[in-house]
């Protein structure tokens, strides 16, 4: 144990020494310019060409410590290897002498250091028109701010875009949509504004398009699809949409196809939205900045490494086929930024990342923008990234100007908008975060963004989170799972929660958002910087004498929930109204379809008709009254299509209870209060065919012709109270089977049918089945014309479906029934013009004559012995006997008077043995 001890001493002395020479080397202080340029002198000798750039000095130090270390270990026969992980406050904070990025300038005469709040998200932009850049930070998961700087690096503003684009020139300020455009980076206005001109391109000629497309300052396209449902799919509709600058406005032009450069020379000037970093065309209104390269390990890199201080080793999981953690060492460096004739020395997060090839990896990117403006900015910016993991700490993380100062003694350095910006990022304030309205659902409050892009991450463990000093918050997510519905198990009974997709909405200050798919909840807020600072003045926060509240309430409804946020000092409450929810999670929602979730009147009156009708379920008697409360409620409603399902159900139950009490009188007035009162405001839903399937049995039943001609009004003609471009769903064999029911009850609703077969057969592409259907239908509405001797019923009929319906359904069995009827009417009227139709088809189409069917050929062969046409008569009459006909039928029918005694016809009738 003696010796140990002595080599213990020994090592101890030799650590000892080495630290205290390096509490002699290091300077506690930022050092001076005079002591910079002797420490730049110093050290411009000693990084090597190759590998870690690092004080010659440092590496023996730490060489020495390391064998130190190592022999004691081995001489205690340590049976572990010692961690590099941090462990000690001196571990994770190896510079305790030098700044942060964000201080790095703080005592510098020339040069100024500030810092945009949030992370940095997508590359810098410039702006030619105006001279500007746009850098684009964000918060969380929370969406982008934009910040538009002047060529000196001051903030000059700020823009959170918010909702959906159909083109953004990504992070650059200029946001497109179908009709609307938002052009902040030119002209800093943050509101939608029409495209002064839209244009079709079918409607241009070539050289108008030219001339259009010449004129642009810029010219930026985007491809589109718009889909419009139909039945059982979707049409696609694809679209090009040019927009083109001229001035101080944008036009549109839309195209079905994409235009190309060879018929249309300017689109070599056109700019793909979605693809601006390859652009090669002429100089942008909107130009694309690169990173200006660095390497840290270079001697002449404008931003190199100094020392590095390992504190953790990373390695890739074996399963890690994403590559999600970076494998190597990791610390914290002190790095030099070099400027025109100055420097400073900064701390910040650094790998070493190893491989066949080790390299160092900052996840730092740097724009010097001198050269882009040819001189005209010497404004530098430094993105201080999180990476791969184990990341760069939050904290630290952000998106720094780093600029001249003025050296005009009467200009401020920063503006005012920067500076209470700075005073409010850099503030603390006592400030306690509640959240009521989910203490009965897990979740919870998820990660605070603050001001200067920090985040604090509950424990998940309360929903109040204790006061402590915060700064300003920007954004907050938060999470939380959606009550189930509750029901019954139809074949059971018993009480069910669905805990399967279904749709909730969401309402804050008055906007409202869908959330579909899921039922946990996360949602992103975004503050108002303005309106914070506002609320913050208001309630004296600068005092610090008292903390704030910063309260998320939520109150949830059927199928939604509802949230405000306020900021309170204790005795004064602020509503925060310019708080919207990021659109990442969910989607805009228009306020009618979110009424009947949030309005309360609405509410109360769906409560009130389901009371009334429940009640008349179990007694008939109380069915007229019910019939008139649902009128003066939906009548009177603002939001009258909220009630379609209510009207519809309560109609059906209704109906069922006059049913059950064999009232007919009761059964005609709850129908005729649906199809007249009730529909017309209510519009369409799911179960209406049902219903139009009973209504037209009532009417059979009751052959009540007033019922009779509301159906007809109301569901089969092309009238507002049911558009079928908008309920493509009822276009099916239903409706259909139902318009034939009521044109078979009655021939005046023919041509409703008509139109509606019509409809249906051009959005259906099930056509198997509806072509033996429509062909049955429309055989039998010809035999019921004819027995009524409406000819011209029967004409109609059949006129219609060769010119109409068969070119969508093609050739079916059923097909030459109707035209053998077709022509039996039109002999039996001495129509000619009905005959040569359905003559002129069956030639036109052979494979008619292929079809076994022995009675068209009997009618055939009555017109041609009619036209006194023996050699045609004779063929038909084979035909038709062949195909089963009866000879008898031929004897005794009077088309064929002229021929009973024909040897040569007998012949053809004759009995085969």
């Amino acid at each position: 144990m003696a010796s140990i001890s002595k080599i213990l001493a020994f090592f101890g002395g030799i650590i000892s020494n080495i630290i205290k020479s390096d509490q002699a080397l290091s300077p506690k202080i930022k050092p001076t310019l005079t002591e910079k340029a002797k420490h730049k002198a110093e050290t411009a000798t000693i990084f090597k060409s190759q590998g870690l750039n690092v004080e010659t000095s440092i590496l023996v130090k730490t060489s020495i410590i390391c064998l130190s270390v190592l022999s004691i270990a081995l001489m205690l026969k340590a049976p572990k290897a010692l961690s590099a992980n941090p462990t000690t406050n001196r571990e994770k904070n190896i510079f305790p002498e030098y700044p942060w990025l964000e201080q790095a300038a703080s005592s510098d005469s020339h040069y100024e250091v500030l810092r945009l709040n949030g992370m940095p998200a997508g590359s810098l932009r410039y702006v030619s028109g105006n001279n500007t850049f746009v850098e684009a930070t964000s918060f969380v998961s929370g969406g982008v701010t934009l910040w538009r700087l002047n060529l000196a690096g001051q903030v000059l503003d700020s823009y959170a875009p918010d909702g959906e684009y159909e083109g953004s020139l990504p992070y650059s300020g200029i946001f497109f949509r179908k009709d609307t455009y938002v052009d902040w980076a030119f002209s800093g206005d943050k509101t939608a504004k029409p495209y002064l001109k839209t244009f079709h391109q079918e409607a241009l000629s070539n050289k108008q398009l030219n001339d259009l497309l010449n004129s642009a300052e810029q010219i930026v396209w985007t491809q589109e699809t718009y889909y419009t449902p139909v039945y059982r799919g979707m049409d696609e509709d694809r679209q090009y949409h040019y927009r083109l600058k001229s001035g101080k406005s944008w036009s549109l032009v839309i195209a079905k196809e994409q235009l190309n450069a060879t018929a249309f020379p300017a689109i070599k000037k056109a700019l793909n939205d979605n693809h601006m970093e390859g652009y090669e065309g002429p100089p942008l209104l909107v130009d694309y900045i690169g990173e200006t390269k660095i390497s840290v390990t270079r001697s002449d890199s404008p931003i190199r490494l100094l020392q590095f201080q390992k504190t953790g080793v990373s390695r890739s999981g074996f399963m890690d086929i994403n590559n999600s953690a970076c494998t190597g060492d990791y610390g914290y460096g002190l790095f030099r930024l070099t400027l025109e004739n100055e420097f400073f020395d900064f701390k910040s997060f650094h790998r070493i990342v190893s491989g066949r090839e080790p390299y160092h990896d900052p996840a730092m990117a740097f724009y010097d923008l001198a050269s882009f403006t040819q001189g005209k900015s010497k404004l530098r910016i430094v993105s201080l990234h999180g990476g791969q993991n184990p990341a760069r700490d939050p904290s630290e993380r952000g998106t720094y100007l780093i600029r001249e100062k003025s050296t005009e003694k009467s200009r401020i350095n920063l503006t005012a908008a920067e500076q209470e910006y700075l005073n409010h990022s850099n503030h603390l304030t006592l400030l306690r975060i509640d959240n009521t309205g989910l203490e009965a659902l897990k979740g919870g409050l998820g990660n605070i963004g603050y001001f200067n892009g920090q985040q604090e991450r509950p424990d998940g463990k309360s929903y109040n989170l204790a006061e402590k000093p915060r700064p300003l918050p920007m954004a907050l997510s938060a999470h939380f799972n959606f009550p189930p519905k509750k029901g019954k198990d139809s074949s059971t009974e018993n009480e069910t929660e669905d805990n399967e997709y279904y749709s909730y909405a969401i309402k804050l200050n008055d906007l409202y958002y869908s959330w579909s798919d899921k039922r946990d909840g996360v949602f992103t807020l975004r503050f108002d910087y303005q309106e914070m600072l506002k609320a913050y003045q208001t309630l004296s926060w600068q005092k610090g004498d008292r903390p704030l509240n910063l309260i998320l309430a939520t109150e949830f409804v059927k199928n939604g929930v509802e949230i405000s946020v306020s900021l309170s000092n204790g005795s004064q409450t602020q509503r925060l109204t310019q708080v919207r929810l990021h659109p990442m999670f969910a989607q805009e929602l228009k306020p009618e379809d979110a009424h009947i979730i949030f309005d309360k009147q609405l509410i109360n009156d769906i409560k009130t008709i389901n009371t009334q009708y429940d009640i008349a379920r179990k007694d008939p008697q109380k069915i007229p009254q019910t019939l008139e409360l649902m009128r003066k409620i939906i009548r009177s409603t603002p939001y009258p299509t909220q009630f379609k399902s209510l009207a519809e159900d309560a109609s059906w139950f209704l109906l069922n209870s006059a049913i059950e009490a064999k009232d007919q009188q009761l059964q005609l007035d709850v129908v005729n209060t649906y199809i007249l009162d009730l529909f017309p405001l209510t519009k369409v839903n799911a179960g209406l065919d049902d219903f139009v399937e009973r209504a037209v049995t009532l009417a059979e039943k009751t052959n009540n012709q007033d019922l009779q001609k509301n159906i007809a009004r109301a569901f089969f003609t092309e009238n507002p109270a049911l558009d079928y471009r908008q309920s493509q769903f009822l276009l099916e064999r239903t409706m259909l089977d139902q318009a034939f029911r009521l044109a078979m009850l009655n021939s005046t609703y023919i041509e409703n049918y008509q139109w509606l077969s019509e409809k249906i057969l051009s959005n259906n592409a099930e056509m198997a089945e509806l072509a033996e259907k429509t062909a049955t239908h429309y055989t039998r509405l010809i035999i019921k014309s004819a027995k009524e001797n409406n000819y011209q019923n029967a004409k109609s009929l059949a006129s219609f479906y060769i010119q109409k319906i068969y070119p969508t359904t093609g050739l079916d069995q059923k097909t030459s029934d109707l035209l053998s009827n077709a022509l039996a009417v039109g002999v039996r009227s001495k129509d000619d013009s009905l005959i040569n139709e359905v003559m002129s088809f069956i030639a036109a189409h052979p494979p008619v004559t292929e079809i076994k069917n022995h009675l068209l050929w009997f009618n055939i062969a009555c017109y041609y012995s009619l036209q006194s046409n023996k050699e045609k008569l004779l063929e038909a009459a084979r035909r038709s006997r062949q195909d089963g006909q009866p000879m008898e039928k031929f004897l005794t029918d009077e088309d064929f008077k002229a021929y009973r005694n024909d040897d040569e016809f007998l012949k053809a009738i004759e009995e085969k043995k």
